[in-house]
């Protein structure tokens, strides 16, 4: 089995992302799997642990902590790549339309969203249409690994800045891992 990079599931799809840029896109909406996508995408390096980086990367170069493969509301498929700059943690993304093809051409980097906004942790989009409080051409992500609700950020693609979303009473709940309610 290839060394995965990145999965999303999305309906009865899943999409996948080896390490050597190996995307496949598999059907489970019958009785047996099928795979219905073979391509390639051009990954960017082997992303490293965050410790064994740290001490010895420059304080101004760009690198990638995560890779994700996301699913829009329209079908596309994006290659998101979250950069860090390690010594100052200052954070910001990449995003690049992946080439359905199936060739390895380097895939069209996106700029914008549009009215859709990413929540990078699950692999997809949503529809923005004056959802009260969810911006516009935004990635939603979580800065650690144990999920902490206090840790939920959003990065603005237009303005290239992050904020932190919200700020909860963690001390009055008992939160284990972030959570994200997507009504239909």
């Amino acid at each position: 089995m290839e060394s995965q990079l990145g999965t999303t599931k999305l309906d009865h799809k899943l999409y996948f992302l080896s390490r050597l840029g190996s995307f496949k896109i598999f059907d489970f909406s019958g009785e047996i799997p099928q795979e219905t996508f073979h391509g390639g995408v051009i990954v960017n390096g082997l992303e490293l642990p965050y410790r064994l980086r740290r001490g010895r990367l420059p304080s101004n170069s760009w690198h990638v902590s995560a890779t994700k493969l996301v699913v829009t509301v329209t079908g596309d498929v994006l290659k998101v790549e979250k950069m860090v700059r390690p010594r100052s943690g200052i954070r910001s993304f990449r995003l690049y339309k992946v080439n359905m093809s199936g060739s390895y051409k380097r895939p069209e980097q996106v700029d914008s969203l549009g009215e859709e906004a990413m929540l990078f942790d699950l692999g997809i989009t949503v529809l923005v249409n004056g959802s009260e409080g969810v911006k516009r051409s935004s990635i939603y992500f979580n800065m650690s690994h144990k999920k902490n609700p206090n840790d939920e950020i959003l990065f603005n693609l237009e303005t290239q800045e992050t904020e932190k979303v919200h700020e909860f009473d963690v001390s009055s709940f008992q939160f284990s891992t972030s959570q994200w309610f997507l009504p239909s």
